[in-house]
Parts: structure tokens; sequence; C-alpha cells
């Protein structure tokens, strides 16, 4: 948990607090966060596609779903960079653990 709390900042995004159910949101650090990573074949797909596949597969499943949504909702609006085969390869990542 604490590597993936540190990658989520990596990435900009957070884990809600006070709230009963996981939820990764959009930290304050998102527009500089994300001028790192949020780029056309960026290495850091892939290491996405592996922490959501880590978290799966450690019994975490809760948290990589969280991820999925909100990386979802980031391809809603950066579909061109992001690409369907990547957020295809996410969403199977998740579906093959359950």
């Amino acid at each position: 948990m604490q590597s993936f709390g540190l990658m989520l900042q990596f990435y900009g995004l957070e884990l809600a607090s006070g709230s009963r159910s996981v939820e990764v949101v959009r930290a304050e650090s998102f527009d500089e966060r994300s001028a790192k990573w949020l780029s056309y074949g960026n290495h850091n797909f892939l290491r996405i596609s592996r922490i959501l596949r880590s978290l799966a597969l450690l019994g975490l499943s809760r948290y990589a779903r969280a991820f999925l949504k909100c990386l979802e909702a980031i391809y809603a609006e950066h579909s061109k960079i992001i690409g369907e085969t990547t957020v295809g390869y996410w969403r199977r990542t998740i579906t093959i653990t359950r």
C-alpha cells in the first residue's frame, strides 16, 4: 500500500479520505504531474498495467478497481493520448484476476 500511494503521488492522484469505499481521485498536483506521464506511448502506461495486476493479485482488488475507474475518467478526456488498446489492457488486467 505504501508503494501504491507513492505511485499515485507520481501520477498526481490520491486515495480519497473519509469515505467508506475506496476511491482514487485526482490530486491538486494532477495537472503538473500528468505532464510527466500523460503523453503518447509513455512507458508509464505499461507500469500502470503492472500496478493494476499486482494490486489484484495481492488481494487488493478494491484498490485496483478504484484506480481503474479513475484512469477511465482520465482516458475519457485524453483518449487520443492513452488509446483504446491501452485502456483495454488496463480493463483486462482487472478482469483476469476476478
